[in-house]
C-alpha cells in the first residue's frame, strides 16, 4: 500500500512539473507571436515599409544568388516569391487586426485596416526593388 502512495505522489509531481513547463513554453510562444504581429503592424502602418522579419530571408537569398552569378530570371523568380510571401503575410496581418478588439474605439481598428489595405495595394503594384526602396528610405531617416 505504501508503494502505491509513492507512485501516486511521483506521478502527481511529474504531471505538475510537466504542466508548469508546458504553460511556461505556451506563454513564451504566445508572447513572441503577439510581439511579432505588433512589430509588423508598427512597421507597416507607422514606417510604411515591409517588415524586416518578412523581407530579410529573401534579401539574403537574393544577395547569395547574385554573388553566385545566377541569371536575372532566377533572381526575378525569387523576388516574385518574396513579394507573394509579403502579400500573404499582409493578408494575415489584416485578418489579425480584424479579429482584435481595441479598448479605445472601433475607429482605431478602421484606421489601421485602411492603412494596411492602402499599403497592400501599393505592394501589389510595386516591384520587389521598389518595395525594398521604400524599406531603405525609412531606414535612412534620422530619428528625432
Amino acid at each position: 500500500m505504501g508503494w502505491m502512495v509513492l507512485i501516486f505522489v511521483a506521478i502527481v509531481a511529474a504531471l505538475t512539473w510537466l504542466m508548469y513547463w508546458a504553460n511556461r513554453w505556451a506563454t513564451q510562444y504566445v508572447q513572441k507571436f503577439l510581439e511579432e504581429r505588433l512589430d509588423a503592424l508598427r512597421e507597416v502602418t507607422e514606417e510604411e515599409k515591409v517588415p524586416a522579419a518578412w523581407s530579410a530571408p529573401f534579401q539574403s537569398r537574393i544577395a547569395r544568388e547574385q554573388q553566385r552569378g545566377s541569371s536575372a530570371a532566377r533572381i526575378t523568380q525569387i523576388q516574385r516569391g518574396a513579394q507573394k510571401h509579403c502579400l500573404r503575410q499582409m493578408d494575415e496581418l489584416i485578418k489579425y487586426v480584424q479579429g482584435v478588439r481595441f479598448e479605445d474605439t472601433q475607429n482605431t481598428q478602421r484606421l489601421l485596416l485602411e492603412k494596411l489595405r492602402e499599403q497592400k495595394s501599393r505592394w501589389e503594384t510595386a516591384t520587389w526593388e521598389a518595395m525594398m526602396e521604400m524599406h531603405a528610405s525609412h531606414d535612412e531617416e534620422p530619428i528625432e
